[in-house]
């Protein structure tokens, strides 16, 4: 059965996953994550929000490693546009995002803050913590195309596996 995935809730900020393992998480785990990584049904993901109440809730974050790669993504966003959440930020690693019109799209649908994820400063040490080639270059291109449309900041959590690059 699938999980309904997690929300930590304050006052100010409620935090939504997309699929039952956080990509990132699962990719510095176990490189086969594609395998074993399943999408929450849209259903679910409202489900996480069911008792927040969003005139309290000032940041609401849509986060996995890719939470574009859900199938119902737009669906997810447009239902919470309607339960009254308007605004929202993502945290992804940035596949889709230079796609011509999606950053403008996100921006009139509510996106506020976007975080773009690196697994390493260049794209050899990248691609080997995110067991995937052509990731660096997807993200980099996504960083590059949302940098010029609002609030975009690019992350690098600090792993073993790039601990001297990022730190140096």
């Amino acid at each position: 059965a699938l999980r309904s995935g997690y929300t930590s809730k304050t006052v100010n900020e409620t935090r939504l996953r997309l699929f039952e393992q956080d990509r990132l998480e699962h990719r510095f785990c176990q490189p086969h994550w594609a395998q074993s990584r399943k999408p929450i049904p849209a259903e679910a993901v409202l489900a996480q929000v069911a008792d927040v109440d969003p005139a309290r809730c000032k940041r609401l974050t849509l986060a996995d490693g890719a939470p574009l790669e859900h199938p119902e993504f737009d669906r997810i966003v447009a239902l919470l546009g309607e339960r009254g959440f308007a605004r929202f930020d993502l945290v992804t690693d940035a596949p889709g995002l230079a796609a011509p019109g999606r950053i403008e799209d996100l921006r009139r649908r509510g996106l506020e803050r976007l975080f773009v994820l690196l697994g390493g400063v260049t794209a050899t040490v990248n691609e080997r913590v995110m067991s995937a080639p052509g990731t660096h270059a997807a993200a980099m291109a996504g960083a590059r195309a949302a940098a010029q449309s609002g609030r975009t900041y690019v992350v690098v959590p600090v792993v073993r596996d790039n601990e001297g690059e990022v730190l140096s």
